[in-house]
């Protein structure tokens, strides 16, 4: 199972918090990885950088349509 569907399984289940969820996936990530880098902190510019833009995707709305 990915990292992040377990994680958020766990959630859930009631076994782990929000804040648990999010800063721990980059963890889990980077370890299997084998990557050093401050989790905490790609988290929280991760976070910081979702919301700043967007753009659609070619055929997006064709793809939506099809699978509605």
């Amino acid at each position: 199972m990915e990292i992040n569907t377990y994680l958020w399984n766990q959630y859930e289940d009631g076994e782990m918090s929000r804040e648990e969820v999010i800063y721990k996936r980059f963890i889990d990530l980077f370890n299997e990885l084998h990557i050093s880098v401050d989790s905490v902190y790609f988290e929280d510019v991760y976070q910081c950088n979702l919301g700043k833009g967007h753009y659609l995707i070619d055929n997006a709305f064709d793809v939506v349509k099809k699978l509605s």
